[in-house]
């Protein structure tokens, strides 16, 4: 548990980061600099927060596979590998939203935050009530960042860079409140 733990520390330090670069570099004002100078710098800090925090996190589950989680890892997995290109042919041929990696992030974020909940289950680090309580929150913040994601080219760049932001908030919270509960 402790490298799950650790990992949503990591990825809660990656939200924090992309947060800081999201505010810095994409303000209606800033131009379409996004990616060179400090930016970059940072941009880089935030990936490496995130690959860190998934291999932490992905190791510990992988270290742990129950088998008396509430959740068949591979029913994660399945759901997780049909809900994206639903959710991409949805997005890019019904809504006409163009497809960006937030899409990917979004539900790999839902996959690992159900998987490693399903671990903490299984290790009776958390009640059946907590387990419930945690995925209604992992998945209000992931409806609420599907709607900004699909939002955000449809506002105002004001609007737009405010809808940017609060997915990562959300995301973060989710996770802050997972490594408090699995203790």
């Amino acid at each position: 548990m402790d490298k799950i733990r650790l990992g949503q520390f990591f990825l809660i330090l990656c939200c924090m980061m992309y947060l800081i670069w999201w505010l810095k570099s994409y303000h209606p004002t800033k131009g379409d600099d996004h990616y060179t100078g400090v930016s970059g710098i940072m941009l880089i800090i935030t990936s490496i927060l995130g690959l860190i925090g998934m291999l932490f996190n992905m190791s510990g589950i992988l270290d742990l596979s129950p088998v008396n989680g509430f959740i068949n890892g591979n029913v994660i997995i399945i759901s997780g590998l049909i809900a994206y290109p639903v959710l991409f042919v949805i997005t890019q041929f019904i809504l006409h939203r163009v497809v960006t990696t937030e899409l990917f992030l979004i539900v790999g974020w839902v996959m690992l935050e159900t998987a490693s909940i399903n671990i903490a289950y299984a290790l009776e680090h958390v009640s059946a009530f907590m387990v419930i309580m945690f995925l209604f929150l992992v998945f209000a913040a992931a409806i609420i960042s599907l709607y900004f994601y699909l939002m955000y080219f449809k506002v105002t760049p004001v609007k737009g860079y405010i809808y940017g932001a609060i997915p990562l908030i959300t995301e973060a919270i989710c996770m802050g409140i997972y490594i408090l509960i699995s203790r």
